[in-house]
């Protein structure tokens, strides 16, 4: 996967999602974060211990937890900026 900022993979949980926007005023949509997986089933933030991941007969190492770019503040409908949201939240 090309053009990757610091892993070619981004994991994100529906259930992490949704913990996020229960703190948010504006609540976010998964785009915001743009993964490459999108994993159901599991408790928020679970997949940020996963140290092997195997999805059919591909496995992967989880090597790092991604810092989020600046990107991830803007409406992905709009391209209006929130210079704070998520992030600030995510910290």
């Amino acid at each position: 996967v090309a053009y990757s900022d610091c892993s070619p993979v981004l994991i994100i949980s529906e259930a992490s999602l949704e913990d996020l926007n229960s703190r948010l005023e504006k609540k976010v949509k998964i785009q915001n974060f743009r993964p490459n997986i999108l994993v159901a089933d599991c408790s928020a933030y679970e997949e940020d211990a996963w140290e092997e991941i195997l999805i059919g007969d591909v496995e992967m190492k989880g090597a790092v937890c991604c810092a989020r770019c600046i990107l991830t503040t803007v409406n992905p409908d709009t391209g209006v900026l929130d210079r704070k949201e998520p992030l600030e939240t995510l910290k």
